[in-house]
């Protein structure tokens, strides 16, 4: 069985380099670049982990985060964040973010957070 992530960001060449990286190691990716996008992918395709980008135009990552919570509490949502707010940092985890990846992104920490971090099922494909 194949991971699936979702991929959730605002920057096409961020979320293509992004979702190619995880493609290439086996990951079956999808990409949305709104999170109304993000939600509608969700509720269709049940993602084993979104990576959410929190500074989206018309809705934010907090705001995408509280809905996806709403439709999954036990969804695994990595925060993706240029912003270095450790206030912001610690109401995503409130508010049930599993952890947060500071862009810009270190690929190979990503995928360690995703494969040794409990995250992904144990028949990881990497």
């Amino acid at each position: 069985m194949t991971n699936k992530i979702l991929v959730v960001d605002d920057e096409p060449d961020f979320c293509e380099a992004l979702c190619e990286f995880l493609a290439d190691r086996g990951f079956a990716v999808m990409e949305a670049n709104s999170c109304d996008e993000a939600l509608a992918a969700y509720k269709q395709e049940r993602p084993d982990v979104v990576l959410l980008d929190m500074r989206m135009p018309v809705k934010d990552g907090l705001a995408t985060l509280r809905e996806l919570m709403a439709i999954d509490s036990k969804a695994s949502v990595i925060i993706v964040t240029a912003v270095h707010d450790q206030e912001v940092v610690k109401q995503a985890t409130a508010e049930g973010a599993t952890y947060y990846i500071s862009k810009p992104v270190d690929m190979d920490h990503s995928l360690d957070l995703l494969t040794k971090g409990g995250l992904l099922g144990a028949e990881n494909p990497y």
